[in-house]
């Protein structure tokens, strides 16, 4: 099997775009934790991040982040891992079902809730509504190479191609947190939810993921833009690497009581949120679900620092508004970059309480009060510190009835009001634009072929010499020798008949002669000042007089010297023809076709 060398140069290309992400940005023991994971699963520590960050979007409630009045973005979250063979995508994936059964282990569902499930099996698409009904209209996929869930419901091909269809439609409409229902006449599985929460956590194959990103049908309804890819760069440890912290019983410590507080804290946020769900029937039919939506809101800080993306993502769409796969994939970085800071907010808060709870457990077990250096060097840099004015975490919920609950042995956190508006900070807003600009940036160079400061924008000269298969017909015949070309003996030479199989290929058109497309090309060259476009009368009685005999007279290299503006030479190197080239070609009289 022969090696796609253009293939392995724009994925080479991908990878570059993923060094850019600021770390310093991240709460030290965050950082820690995604180094030292990264080390077990085998995985870049950006990718750990965006789990994380998936498993919480899993479990938050229904919420939005209000930006003004008519912007209101759902918070659902669809994120994409794409990594060659052999990348450890399976040990990731069971290290985030393991951390998904710990808090299926603990969590207080709704005692109305007729479902138990908190990810989304193998079902059919029609299943699927009445699963997200019965589980709180919520559901969480997680899906190793997952081409074969959207295949198998007939979103994509088996060749990485959008298919129109139901199924389509009613994925687009997840990505809002639109709504859902089903009603048939027997009462079967019938539901209605007014809001829905599909959130989507994939692997998928490099390849794979490269081609249904530059299906154009794809683009033209946004699929791939919904999504935030991530595109990470080959690791291959060595045997001797994958232990480098087996043994390190500090590092070990830190992360069982990461995963411990994180299944903890991950039941609460869906405790609170399915026991603030509503359940009821029309005519013991229709099950109808009604979540409670919980509010966020960006504090001035993190305002300010989308509003600089916002207007820059503008100037991106003004500047290049002739390409719509940039206008598509930066249109969506908006409100990508929105529901991103919200679940980054929560992730952030919940790693503040965890250096606390480090730095006790360290604290008590050092005599001298000195925790450990790598487990709460966080405690003493208050920059990493998140202020969360908006939330009291000594408030206990309070039930329907006025009784206060608690968790009591079996403690998942602090339960929370979702009544109280949310606060983006700044460093989470931060955090999300400088992935969705990762994201972006991956999207530009898989769909352009360039990153965005390379992507060149046609002129009105561009416009003039045409697409890329008329500017090689007109390369063709300016190199053919001599300065007159002749219509008659193009179409009978080897020439005419290359040309005629370098057309292109749209079955659309109607299909056109040899004769009719050189003289075609005859015109466009005279419209850019190549030369004249000459028909003369056939004088030979023997012929048909009413036939004109068509020369194309080639324009001389001596007059690019009394060009001023170059305009003649700048054209013919935008064909790819220097002007040493032309000359000799021209002045190569030997093979006249006149």
């Amino acid at each position: 099997m022969e090696v796609d060398y253009g293939k392995k140069k724009l994925k080479e290309e991908v990878h570059k775009q993923t060094e850019g992400f600021n770390w310093d940005l991240v709460p030290n023991l965050l950082k820690r934790i995604c180094d030292v994971m990264s080390t077990h699963l085998n995985q870049e520590s950006t990718v750990i991040f965006l789990s994380i960050t998936s498993l919480f979007a899993s479990c938050m409630e229904h919420s939005f982040v209000h930006v003004k009045r008519g912007f209101d973005e759902e918070v659902v979250l669809w994120i994409l891992i794409s990594q060659g063979t052999g990348r450890g995508k399976t040990p990731l994936q069971k290290f985030m079902k393991k951390i998904i059964s710990e808090v299926l282990k603990k969590v207080e569902l709704n005692p109305l809730r007729k479902g138990n499930s908190l990810t989304l099996h193998n079902c059919s698409w029609d299943k699927l509504g009445e699963i997200m009904a019965s589980n709180g209209a919520k559901t969480f996929a997680l899906k190793d190479e997952c081409m074969g869930f959207f295949t198998g419901n007939s979103i994509v091909s088996s060749r990485a191609e959008v298919k129109e269809g139901r199924e389509l439609r009613d994925f687009l409409t997840l990505y809002d947190g639109g709504e859902l229902n089903r009603e048939t006449v027997t009462g079967n599985c019938n539901y209605n939810m007014e809001h829905s929460r599909f959130s989507f956590f994939g692997l998928n194959q490099a390849d794979t993921s490269i081609s249904l990103i530059k299906d154009e049908y794809g683009a033209k309804v946004g699929f791939p833009f919904r999504f935030i890819w991530y595109f990470d760069s080959p690791k291959f440890p060595t045997f001797d690497d994958l232990f480098e912290f087996e043994n390190d019983d500090k590092c070990n410590e830190m992360l069982d009581k990461f995963e411990d507080n994180l299944a903890n804290h991950l039941a609460n946020l869906y405790s609170v949120a399915d026991n603030n769900t509503q359940y009821s029937y029309v005519e013991e039919k229709v099950l109808i679900v009604e979540p409670k939506k919980r509010e966020y809101r960006m504090s001035p800080e993190a305002k300010a620092k989308f509003g600089k993306f916002f207007d820059e993502v503008r100037n991106v769409m003004i500047k290049y508004q002739d390409f719509p796969f940039l206008i598509g994939a930066y249109s969506k970085s908006k409100a990508l970059v929105l529901r991103l800071s919200a679940v980054v907010y929560n992730v952030l808060a919940f790693i503040e309480d965890l250096e606390h709870d480090i730095g006790e457990g360290s604290s008590k077990k050092d005599d001298g009060g000195n925790s450990d250096e790598d487990l709460a060097t966080t405690n003493s840099n208050e920059g990493d510190s998140l202020p969360r004015p908006d939330i009291d975490t000594n408030v206990e919920q309070t039930s329907e009835n006025g009784e206060q609950s608690t968790t009591g042995e079996q403690d998942h956190g602090t339960q929370k009001d979702l009544s109280e508006v949310g606060i983006i900070d700044e460093k989470s807003m931060e955090i999300a634009i400088e992935f969705i600009r990762i994201s972006l940036n991956q999207l530009c160079v898989i769909g352009l072929g360039t990153t965005l400061n390379d992507v060149y924008i046609p002129t009105a000269e561009d416009e003039l010499l045409g697409m890329p298969d008329n500017r090689e017909h007109i390369k063709i015949l300016l190199m053919i020798e001599g300065s007159i070309l002749s219509l008659s003996k193009l179409i009978s030479e080897k020439s005419g008949q290359t040309l005629m199989k370098r057309k292109n290929k749209d079955t659309t058109k109607k299909k056109l002669t040899i004769g009719c497309h050189l003289k075609m090309q005859f015109q466009r060259m005279e419209t850019l000042n190549f030369g004249e476009l000459v028909e003369l009368k056939n004088c030979d009685k023997t012929l048909d007089n009413g036939k004109l005999a068509t020369f194309f007279r080639k324009r001389s290299p001596e007059s690019m010297e009394e060009e001023e503006d170059n305009t003649f030479k700048t054209r013919l190197t935008k064909l790819g023809i220097s002007a040493r080239e032309y000359r000799e070609k021209f002045e190569d009289n030997d093979h006249e076709r006149a």
